[in-house]
């Protein structure tokens, strides 16, 4: 009896459609969780699917293009944090897979892919690595990222507070809960938990190649509750001059140092804020209950869906609530007309928030906070259950 794939995960690289669906019906058919997506090694895809820090990775190159082999090449020598890698190829070749044996890769899985040999070849590979399967194969962390449909809507006290809210259901552990805060020009996690501003990803833009585990959790500023933080720059930078390898490698070291992680990103679209969300678990969308915010969380949905960003799961929240509202207000229906979705979830207006925020605390702490509190944490818990549960999107479009 073979070795047991049940909860490996398995990043895969492939360039075709069909390859997608034999290697998807295969492994996960056979327990392990398969994550994939179609491009080639000179495309950004692989620094994606990298970033999710999978147990294994699946690789479809074409032995009979030098290109592609040395860029295998390159790959492999020039990150020492890579997981064991599997190449399936369309036409191996004897000196092809020889030169891919030298490099350390574990097999080579001819096409059409057969199960039986799939299996064989990760069986192997999780041998040979010694890698662990289920739920104790290690640390994979769950990359939540959150848009603004406007400034102002609430998102970083949603984030923080439903942070503060979910620690304070685990046990203290320092690898629970990471916040990223991404949005380099107006980020105030740090502020809303009164930390100092330690370090941003700007100070480890420079040695991002290097960016391991101990150097990314110094960096961070550590929370009493058990969150650890890495903050906004204290000056307004241009969101142009960050590579979305700088943001991949990022999110790649976070994944195996935490549980959970949470990225709070600005309302600006650039290409490496791209690939922040083409790397995470599931996304969450925070609009205020107002016309000009609902129509501009539109607008980010559409973008979403021209970004073929529609594999990552997705929910809306509607923020700030008044009671009012479905009584004088725009409604409910009317908000998700405009919106051409439903929304998820409704967080009402509650002062004890900005109380809680210039303060530094939980809502729990606060006076009368203690019920949007637990409304706040059980949003942030279903957009965790979403990135738990989530078929691949490489199932679903098959």
């Amino acid at each position: 009896m073979g070795v047991s794939v049940q909860g490996l995960e398995i990043g895969a690289l492939l360039r075709s459609s069909e390859t997608q669906k034999e290697v998807a019906e295969a492994l996960s058919g056979a327990g392990a969780k398969v994550r994939a997506v179609l491009g080639n090694l000179s495309g950004n895809e692989i620094r994606i699917l990298l970033a999710r820090a999978p147990s294994m990775a699946l690789i479809d190159i074409d032995m009979a293009d030098p290109q592609e082999l040395a860029a295998l090449e390159t790959l492999i020598t020039s990150d020492g944090t890579l997981p064991p890698i599997i190449v399936t190829a369309a036409h191996p070749t004897l000196d092809g897979m020889r030169r891919l044996m030298r490099l350390g890769i574990m097999d080579v899985v001819p096409q059409p892919v057969s199960a039986h040999e799939l299996l064989q070849a990760v069986q192997g590979a999780i041998t040979s690595a010694n890698l662990r399967t289920g739920s104790s194969h290690g640390l994979t962390g769950r990359v939540i990222s959150f848009l603004k449909s406007s400034g102002g809507v609430g998102t970083t006290s949603l984030i923080v507070q439903g942070a503060l809210g979910l620690a304070a259901e685990r046990p203290k552990s320092p690898a629970s809960i990471c916040l990223l805060d991404l949005d380099l020009q107006f980020g105030s996690v740090a502020l809303h938990l009164d930390l100092p501003q330690k370090c941003s990803l700007l100070d480890l833009a420079p040695s991002h190649e290097q960016l391991e585990g101990n150097m990314l959790r110094d960096a961070l500023a550590h929370h009493p509750a058990g969150l650890d933080v890495l903050a906004a720059p204290p000056e307004i930078h241009p969101l142009e001059g960050i590579d979305p390898e700088i943001a991949t490698r990022l999110i790649a070291t976070a994944r195996r140092e935490y549980a959970t992680i949470f990225i709070d990103l600005p309302i600006t679209w650039s290409a490496w804020s791209r690939a922040v969300l083409a790397a995470s678990d599931a996304m969450m969308l925070v609009m205020h209950p107002t016309v000009p915010a609902i129509r501009h969380a539109r607008r980010q949905i559409e973008t979403l869906l021209d970004e073929h960003l529609d594999g990552v799961p997705f929910q809306t929240t509607l923020n700030c609530v008044r009671k009012s509202l479905f009584g004088q207000g725009i409604s409910l229906r009317d908000a998700e007309r405009a919106l051409g979705r439903k929304i998820d979830h409704v967080i009402p207006l509650d002062e004890a928030v900005a109380t809680a925020t210039n303060v530094g605390q939980p809502l729990a702490a606060v006076s009368g906070g203690r019920g949007t509190g637990k409304t706040i944490t059980k949003t942030i818990k279903s957009i965790l259950q979403a990135a738990e549960t989530a078929v691949p999107a490489s199932i679903r479009r098959n």
